[in-house]
């Protein structure tokens, strides 16, 4: 199994209501998969919040950093299935 993390939680603390209900949301979709830990290769993206994949500017550079993570990614997967 390959996991695919796309973001992961912002470690400050919400200091207004709209970061409390937005760490929520990114509380729920970081717990709504499986672990991580479970898959044979794991691709992580070194992205922070949700906001960073959801703008457009973040979504592109979210892209060019799934396609480098994982290139980096494809001797593990290629051991995997070969």
């Amino acid at each position: 199994m390959i996991a695919v993390c796309l973001f992961s939680a912002q470690g400050k603390r919400p200091k207004d209501l709209p970061a409390i209900l937005t760490a929520a949301v990114e509380t729920m979709l970081l717990h709504a998969a499986d672990d991580p830990g479970s898959a044979d290769v794991c691709i992580t993206l070194p992205m922070s919040g949700l906001g960073s994949t959801v703008k457009a500017s973040g979504a592109r550079r979210a892209m060019a950093m799934g396609r480098q993570m994982a290139e980096q990614a494809m001797p593990a997967i290629k051991a995997l299935i070969g």
